[in-house]
Order: C-alpha cells, then structure tokens, then sequence
C-alpha cells in the first residue's frame, strides 16, 4: 500500500502502522474480492483444500506435489491461499494420515501365513550371518550368462515370496513404487524393531514391484 501511494505521490490517509486495522483496508479488500470474485480464506476454503489433499495423498506422496494440488484446487474454486505454513502442515497431516491408512489396510489384508512369511524375511542365517531381506535387496550383477541364471533363480525365490500380493489390491501403482522405495532404504536392523503393522506395509510391496519391473 506504501508503494503503491509513492509511486503515484499520492499520501495515505492514515499511517501504515494504522492501516492493517482500519475500516479503509477492508473496503478494498472487499473491493478487491468482488472485482477478482474471489472468495476470503475461511472454514469452507480449508475443507476445500483438505478434501483435495485426502484425495491427492491417495497416490502421491511428495509434499511439493500434494501443495501444488492443493493450491490448484483453490485457485479453481476461487479462493485466497492461505500461508505458505498452513499449505506445509496441512499437506503433512493429509499425508501422514495416508500412510497410516494404508499400512492398517495391507496389515488387515495380509493372512496369518504371509505375516509369518514376511517375519521370515528378517531372520539371519547362524553361518552367513545374513537374512533374505539382503537377498531381496540384491542389485543385479552384470548380465553375463552365470548371472542372468542367477536372476531367473532369483525371480523364482521372489514369486514364492510374493505372498502380500493380494494385500496391495486396489493400492495405486504410485504408491506400490513408493512402497518399493521406501522397502530398499530400510536395513534388516531397522525392521526388527518395526511393528508389525510397518513392518508389512513396504515390504509386502516390494516383491510385488520388483516381479513387475
């Protein structure tokens, strides 16, 4: 406001200190809405911009991108955006509800013999000292003839293994990759002291990613 009456050598009528609280500021704004027809900030553009992060979370998982739907939703329906602050936590919140919905739906679905299955995983060999989630986690090796029998014998282990596959029904590709992602960061220490629920959610989505590719 102080720019703009500089600019133009105008003087304001009363002191920018003033000015925020003053029934002059909500005129124009007022004004300023109705020309623009955008709606103020308020209780029905936070459920607008919730409900479009519920949604989004659903299959992304980046906070950039769960912002960025959330503002579209907004500057489509016509509302003022919020802080930049309320934007982050909101977009936080959603997707940590998200993940938390989803670890509970793959936990529920998976069958007390997967369960046990995907425990197995995490147990280490007494002589080699490793488990079968290192073997999982195996990049593949060069593509020589010895290897690519290895990987054809490593395929096979993987489609055994694949017992959280019907738990993953109707979880979007998206997040089945993030799963995967998420799965190949973690090390066998780590999960042994998951819960069962966390435990499951990745790591049955990581065979199932891995046959597919």
């Amino acid at each position: 406001m102080v720019h703009s009456a500089r600019s133009v050598g105008a003087t304001l009528p009363v002191s920018s200190a003033g000015y925020d609280g003053s029934g002059t500021r909500k005129r124009r704004l007022a004004a300023i809405r109705a020309h623009l027809r955008v709606q103020p900030w308020g209780p029905a553009a936070q459920r607008v911009m919730l409900g479009a992060l519920r949604e989004a979370a659903r299959t992304k998982h980046d906070l950039a991108n769960l912002i960025n739907v959330a503002i579209e939703e907004l500057v489509r329906q016509r509302y003022e955006l919020p802080a930049f602050s309320t934007l982050d936590r909101a977009a936080g919140h959603m997707r940590a509800r998200a993940a938390r919905a989803l670890s509970d739906q793959v936990a529920a679905a998976l069958t007390p013999e997967a369960t046990v299955a995907i425990d197995a995983l995490f147990i280490a060999d007494l002589a080699t000292r490793r488990t079968p989630w290192n073997d999982l986690k195996a990049e593949p090796r060069t593509p020589t003839v010895t290897h690519l029998k290895e990987l054809l014998v490593r395929q096979a282990d993987l489609a055994a293994r694949n017992v959280g596959a019907a738990a993953l029904a109707g979880v979007p590709q998206a997040r089945i990759e993030h799963l995967a992602a998420e799965a190949m960061t973690r090390t066998c220490p780590r999960w042994s002291t998951a819960t069962p629920t966390a435990r499951a959610r990745p790591s049955s989505g990581w065979p199932t990613y891995w046959e597919s590719t």
